[in-house]
């Protein structure tokens, strides 16, 4: 499965989360790559904060939109076709 999670900002991809059975894995992976590369660039907080989400495949459950607005994501973008859209 794929599950790719990106997380961008200020025009930049800052965290990818890629190849997981989980949806919700693949956004906490992408949101702890954002934390990371901000720690080592000597930012103190994660660059998913403020971010914007984007997937390649809907999400079924809230718990990966979740995950995402857990980690300061601002906006997610999917393409839908969950049953559960409203």
């Amino acid at each position: 499965k794929s599950n790719a999670i990106v997380y961008a900002k200020g025009g930049a991809t800052v965290g990818v989360g890629a190849g997981q059975m989980s949806r919700v894995n693949s956004s906490r992976i992408a949101a702890w790559k954002a934390q990371d590369a901000a720690r080592v660039a000597g930012n103190a907080d994660s660059w998913a904060i403020g971010s914007v989400v984007a997937s390649d495949a809907f999400f079924p459950f809230a718990d990966g939109l979740m995950a995402a607005a857990d980690a300061g994501a601002t906006a997610i973008i999917q393409p839908g076709g969950s049953v559960r859209d409203d």
